[in-house]
Formats: structure tokens, C-alpha cells, sequence
């Protein structure tokens, strides 16, 4: 949902940007239904760019916020950049000055396809069944859970860090509801097969794991994967195994942008890497013998 932002005072729009004003826009779009992630996000573009360019004011914030762009333009990567466009026009319209339209978004290079593929996360959850050294038994427990959700329900690793057992629903052909607490508070329903679910009840704890932070998360699966054989395994890496799986047990691309909570298809289909023989095969069976 696309909220309206309203202006700031007309004191905030002739005057220096300063750290209160960052604190009030934040406390605006808050109030306005912007997810925390996000309100954070915002905050950090703007600080940096406040520490780079201290004097600047309303009058200047976009010229001088396109400049700063510019010239960090080769080291910071494509998504950082559009990232912080957004943040800088969002901005810009809570100062009621012109933003970034005009400014040119890089292209976002190709994902790079995964190191890990879904039958190598069954492999590791098998072997995590039955102990890892080098990994302490919570340790093992929670990374077999962050595994489970990441690499065979295909959260996001924050999306995964907030999932609990009051969470879970019914059975449904085979595998268990789950009830997604995703990206801009949305919610989305997804299946996550029985089997390791059942090995984590089995345990016999009252949470599903103990972790409270994403970055101590995907530290646990980065050595969790590395004691398998697997180094230098991200957590989204699961996530996107999972969604090639997904697609080639099912192709169809759409129940894969639900499944993974995507607003936009394009985006599935950088994670799937749709092959062009697919789409080839689908043109040569459309032709009149």
C-alpha cells in the first residue's frame, strides 16, 4: 500500500537538514504503517548522507543527494543504490521539494545462482538429525530449524527468526501450515513438510528455537553447513535452492511468487533463472505442424 506523505512545516523545508529532522521524518512515515525494517533503512541512507554533506539543506537535498549517489556509484552495488533512491525520494516528498525521478537506476546485475541446491539441505538436516561436532545440541537444534523454514519452506531469514510454534496450523496434503509474518507486516500462509517438523517436536522444547537475532542466525548456518562440507553457505542461498525445487517440481511461476512472497514476479524469476530452452520449447510446441 502506497501512503501519502505529508509535507513537512514550511520551518523544515527552508531550513539545514539536521539528525531531528531524520528523526521526524522517520516518526512520520512510522505513523503511516512503514514497517520498522524499513523506518530503519531510511534512517541509515539519510545519516550517511548527513555525514558526508553536514550543511546541507531542503533547498539543496536533492542535487546534493544525486551527486553523493553518483560518486559512490562504483563501490556501492545496484541495489543499494535504487535502495537509497527510494529512500531519498520518499524524503523528498516529506520536504515537498523535487526528489530523484530523473536520476538513472543502474540495472541490478543477474542473481548468481546458488552453491547449494535442495537436495544438499536434505542432506545436511539428515546429518544434523544426527548430531554435528563442532555444534553444541542448541546449536544444532536451532540450525536445523532455520534450515527447515529457510531451506524447505523458503522464508526469508528474518521471516524465519520470528516463526514460532503458535505459528503452525493444520496438516494440508502432507505438510503443515505455517503462518508467515513476512516483509511490510504482510502475512502469507506456507507449507512446510512434516517430516522436520516432527524431528523438532520430537526434541521436546517449548520454543521452536532460541534465536533473537538474524545476523546470530545466519552465523549458526554458515558453520552449521561448513561442519557438513558446504563452506561459505549463506542463509539466502537456502531460500533460493528452495525456489528452483519449487518452480521444477511444479512449474508454475506464480504458486513460486507465493510461496516466497514476492510483490513482483520478475523477481521469482531472477531466483529461478528461468533457462531460454524452456521458453524455447514452449514457442516450437505452439506451431502448426
Amino acid at each position: 500500500m502506497t501512503h501519502h506523505i505529508t509535507p513537512a512545516s514550511t520551518a523544515v523545508r527552508e531550513g539545514d537538514i539536521d539528525s531531528d529532522t531524520v528523526d521526524a521524518f522517520c516518526a512520520h512515515i512510522a505513523a503511516w504503517g512503514c514497517s520498522p525494517n524499513t523506518v530503519r533503512a531510511y534512517r541509515t541512507d539519510l545519516q550517511l548522507l548527513l555525514a558526508d554533506s553536514p550543511d546541507i539543506s531542503a533547498v539543496t537535498f536533492s542535487d546534493t543527494a544525486a551527486l553523493w549517489l553518483t560518486a559512490n556509484r562504483g563501490r556501492w552495488s545496484a541495489s543499494t543504490i535504487n535502495r537509497r533512491l527510494a529512500s531519498f525520494n520518499k524524503f523528498a516528498d516529506y520536504l515537498d521539494v523535487p526528489g530523484l525521478q530523473g536520476y538513472r537506476r543502474p540495472k541490478a546485475s543477474k542473481m548468481r545462482h546458488t552453491g547449494i541446491t535442495f537436495d544438499q539441505v536434505l542432506d545436511v538436516l539428515d546429518v544434523l538429525e544426527l548430531g554435528v561436532p563442532g555444534l553444541t545440541a542448541a546449536e544444532t537444534r536451532n540450525a536445523y530449524a532455520m534450515v527447515t523454514l529457510c531451506g524447505t519452506a523458503g522464508l526469508r531469514i528474518h521471516e524465519a527468526v520470528a516463526a514460532d510454534w503458535c505459528d503452525f496450523g493444520g496438516p494440508c496434503e502432507g505438510a503443515v501450515e505455517l503462518l508467515v509474518h513476512g516483509k511490510g507486516d504482510k502475512e502469507r500462509l506456507v507449507p512446510v513438510p512434516q517430516k522436520p517438523l516432527r524431528h523438532l517436536d520430537m526434541l521436546g522444547t517449548r520454543e521452536l528455537h532460541t534465536l533473537r537475532d538474524v545476523r546470530q542466525a545466519r552465523y549458526l548456518i554458515n558453520k552449521a553447513f561448513a561442519a557438513c562440507g558446504y563452506p561459505k553457505v549463506e542463509s539466502h542461498q537456502l531460500r533460493h535452492a528452495f525456489a528452483t525445487a519449487a518452480y521444477k517440481a511444479s512449474h508454475d511461476i506464480v504458486v513460486v511468487q507465493q510461496l516466497m512472497g514476492h510483490a513482483d514476479i520478475t523477481t521469482t524469476q531472477r531466483y529461478i533463472g528461468t533457462p531460454f530452452a524452456a521458453g524455447a520449447a514452449i514457442v516450437s510446441s505452439m506451431e502448426r505442424a
